[in-house]
């Protein structure tokens, strides 16, 4: 399910004059980085916050990378 959201969103994010191929890729580094620092500060504890940071890393790494490859 994750990777058809990143379908449609990739060329969106890709094609949007404000937006375009390098700000995708570095703002969707950025949003891992950050999700990652989130999951250290969350801990194993909280399941939920561990499940949804996952879906969000996820999405996001499937979108940078569906942009590097078109």
């Amino acid at each position: 399910m994750v990777e058809i959201v990143a379908l449609y969103l990739s060329p969106i994010m890709m094609d949007h004059p404000q937006i375009g191929r390098k700000k995708t890729i570095y703002s969707g580094f950025t949003i891992v980085f950050l999700a990652t620092c989130l999951i250290l500060f969350f801990g194993e504890e909280n399941k939920l916050a561990l499940f949804v940071t996952f879906l969000v890393i996820k999405l996001i790494i499937s979108i940078s990378f569906m942009v590097i490859l078109q």
